[in-house]
């Protein structure tokens, strides 16, 4: 497969389409295991050349699938691959550490917010929105926050050691000295999910202010059950790592509107939810041609599961769709007002004025009041909330 052949199915811009997405460049870390033509399509509607992107291989894939990756990789200079590295799988085992070596590699790169992503997210948003859109986030991490034990027990082994000291967290003098009184702590968990948007701020304190490698190593016992799902929010909720755009746990913990406000990841949990493709993956239900029209209505960045051998068709009219909306449709406003008032970001932007933290928390979340009704329902009418 060529280059020629590549850029024979897609238009791929050789500049940013507006000025705010040439000043505020994304990356995208996905992880990544089968379905190539569907992964190039996914890189597609995510592409501009002021972007950078990291994709994970499973080592364990065929080396078809390998090479096909290799070629779009050879294609475009901000394109990197990671391969025969790590052995990852479903119960989520290595996939942190991947996106870690994903942080490394783009840790030279310019790039303003990064993407964790699996292999079957698809993206909603074009990239102007998601600029947009993060934009108004102003440095605070999007990640889905739960303190609930029901969710979280059976994910880590108990027995180890988890507290601050043996996990190595502080390698700096100063850091250690500073935290002293909190070493033989434990740090407390919470369960989210791997997708998440992560300012540049937090991931280059992840690298070069504090050490998490022993605690993703120790995460990743291979014996417990998706354990990449309780990473990003157990270091962005906090307080004693202190990681540029974390939320502290009091606010988490106590209100579940922080974990409704979640942007990057849309997915309905067969439990909770009417399936109406009928059809659930790993308790989530697929999405199909039915919903593409309340799709284009969800104020999340991604959703998931949009399988192509459950519904092909539907996938690529979903494509097309966003194709158009970047390259051939006049660019429509966010509702920048939407976004402002979620708490995450009404918290991040009101902690340098509230020093109270309980006070911070209540009045993040008063702000969403305009909305409750949007976050009290299932059917998103996001495009008419005013």
């Amino acid at each position: 497969m060529t280059c020629e052949d590549i850029k024979s199915r897609g238009e791929y811009v050789n500049k940013a389409q507006s000025k705010i997405e040439s000043q505020f460049p994304l990356a995208f870390a996905r992880s990544v295991y089968k379905d190539y033509y569907i992964i190039e399509t996914m890189f597609l509607l995510s592409f501009a050349p002021q972007n950078q992107y990291c994709f994970i291989i499973d080592k364990k894939q065929n080396e078809k699938f390998i090479e096909q990756m290799k070629s779009l990789a050879n294609c475009f200079p901000n394109v990197y691959l990671i391969t025969d590295k790590f052995d990852m799988n479903e119960l989520g085992y290595n996939i942190n550490l991947a996106y870690y070596n994903c942080f490394e590699t783009l840790q030279d790169k310019p790039w303003k917010y990064i993407f964790t992503l699996n292999n079957d997210d698809i993206q909603l948003k074009t990239n102007r929105e998601m600029v947009e859109i993060l934009s108004l986030y102003n440095g605070a991490a999007d990640i889905l926050f739960s303190a609930d034990q029901e969710y979280i027990k059976g994910r880590y082994d108990e027995h180890k050691q988890w507290t601050y000291e043996s996990l190595n967290f502080f390698n700096d003098d100063t850091f250690h000295n500073k935290h002293k009184m909190h070493l033989n702590q434990n740090i407390t968990f919470q369960k989210g999910y791997v997708e998440a948007s992560l300012p540049r701020q937090a991931v280059d304190y992840l690298l070069k202010n504090i050490s998490i490698t022993k605690f993703l190593r120790q995460v990743d016992d291979h014996k417990h059950f998706a354990v990449d799902e309780i990473v990003w929010s157990t270091l962005m909720s906090d307080p004693i790592l202190n990681i540029p755009g974390h939320i502290h746990p009091n606010c988490v913990n106590n209100h579940s509107k922080y974990a409704n406000a979640f942007m990057t990841r849309k997915s309905f949990w067969a439990r909770y939810s009417k399936c109406n493709s009928k059809n659930v993956r790993h308790n989530i239900c697929l999405l199909n041609m039915e919903q593409l029209v309340n799709m284009k209505e969800w104020p999340h960045l991604f959703g998931n599961k949009f399988k192509a051998e459950f519904d092909f068709g539907g996938l690529f009219c979903w494509a097309e769709y966003l194709y158009n909306k970047t390259h051939h449709h006049k660019y429509i406003p966010i509702n920048k007002d939407f976004y402002n008032r979620l708490p995450v970001v009404a918290y991040n932007n009101l902690r340098k004025t509230l020093s109270i933290r309980s006070s911070l928390c209540q009045v993040s979340l008063s702000m969403m009041d305009k909305y409750n009704s949007f976050f009290n329902t299932s059917v998103l009418k996001y495009n008419n909330l005013n």
